[in-house]
């Protein structure tokens, strides 16, 4: 293969399988937390970047009490953790915690991880409104924290091997660098609905 092919090679191929996981962790746990989900876009770039979207809808026809919104910020930020927490679970269900953690500090899931402290800080203020100690307050982020990523991590889990083989066949689709790729909602449905082979 010569060095600018377009084609995606050699320990590239690791890293298409990581970013299917990654992606395929948001949408699952989206489905599964009752969000309408659209196709899935990827394109793999060159060096160790991606562009990824899926089209998520809240199912939110009206919001009536602070238990709604609180329940729709816990499903967010669970599906913002899913992604690098599917990326971070080999097969055998064995989850690299430091790889997780560089992966949000420093990697792929650093807009993720953004977004995820913003939606936790909102939620501990309308979940503890009257707290104004700085050390209380921290130890309430660390609870929503730690309770959401256990329960996303719990989720992912539970369907580790299907979202292995689906974001297999995701992977092996993706050819080459800075092409689109366009997974339709139905074809990833009908994928996780297969038996695990």
């Amino acid at each position: 293969m010569i060095p600018n092919s377009k084609y995606i090679t050699g320990e590239d191929r690791e890293r298409v399988s990581k970013i299917c996981r990654h992606e395929l962790g948001h949408f699952f746990v989206a489905q599964q937390l009752g969000f309408k989900t659209n196709d899935l876009n990827l394109v793999f770039q060159r060096f160790q970047g991606h562009k990824g979207a899926a089209g998520l809808e809240p199912n939110l026809p009206g919001i009536l009490e602070i238990t709604d919104i609180i329940n729709y910020l816990e499903s967010r930020i669970m599906i913002l953790f899913a992604g690098v927490i599917a990326e971070a679970i080999n097969s055998e269900g064995k989850y690299d915690n430091d790889y997780a953690l560089h992966q949000w500090r420093n990697d792929g899931g650093v807009q993720d991880h953004a977004k995820i402290r913003e939606l936790v800080f909102l939620l501990r203020g309308i979940k503890h409104p009257n707290t104004v100690d700085n050390e209380e307050i921290q130890a309430q982020l660390n609870e929503i924290d730690q309770n959401l990523i256990q329960r996303t991590g719990e989720l992912i889990l539970l369907n580790i091997e299907l979202i292995h083989q689906v974001a297999g066949q995701m992977a092996d689709r993706i050819k080459m660098y800075e092409t689109p790729y366009t997974f339709s909602n139905a074809e990833i449905a009908e994928w996780l609905s297969q038996p695990i082979q």
